[in-house]
C-alpha cells in the first residue's frame, strides 16, 4: 500500500493514526487488524479537513467513531476533491467495507 500500513509494518514508531475495527475498547492499541496512517501523510493530504466536514466532533487527537453513512459522505467529498486525497481514502475503502460487514463503526484513534 502507498498510504496506509498494517500494525506488523509499524516497528516502534508511534506517530500513526490508528483505524480500529468497531468501537474502541479504551485499552487495546496497535491491533493486528488495524489500519495505520502516518501523521505526516495525514497532515499533508488534509485528512483532518475532509473528516471535519462530515464528522462535526472530529478530533485528530481523540477517538472518533465513523459510521457507514459518514464514510460514504467522506468518500463522496474525496471523489469531488480528487488527487492524492481520494487515492489515499480509496486505498482504505476495502478495509472499511470489510469492517462494516462485522461492525457498525470503525474508530479513528488520534495521536
Amino acid at each position: 500500500m502507498k498510504y496506509f500500513i498494517y500494525e506488523n509494518q509499524r516497528g516502534n514508531a508511534t506517530y500513526y493514526h490508528e483505524w480500529y475495527k468497531g468501537h474502541f475498547d479504551g485499552v487495546s492499541f496497535w491491533k493486528s487488524d488495524s489500519l495505520l496512517i502516518s501523521e505526516d501523510i495525514h497532515g499533508m493530504l488534509g485528512l483532518e479537513e475532509i473528516f471535519s466536514m462530515v464528522i462535526p466532533n472530529y478530533d485528530p487527537l481523540g477517538e472518533i467513531e465513523v459510521s457507514e453513512n459518514q464514510w460514504i459522505m467522506i468518500m463522496k467529498k474525496a471523489s469531488e476533491t480528487g488527487g492524492q486525497l481520494y487515492e489515499c481514502l480509496k486505498e482504505a475503502d476495502n478495509w472499511v467495507t470489510e469492517t462494516f460487514k462485522e461492525h457498525n463503526v470503525f474508530t479513528m484513534i488520534g495521536m
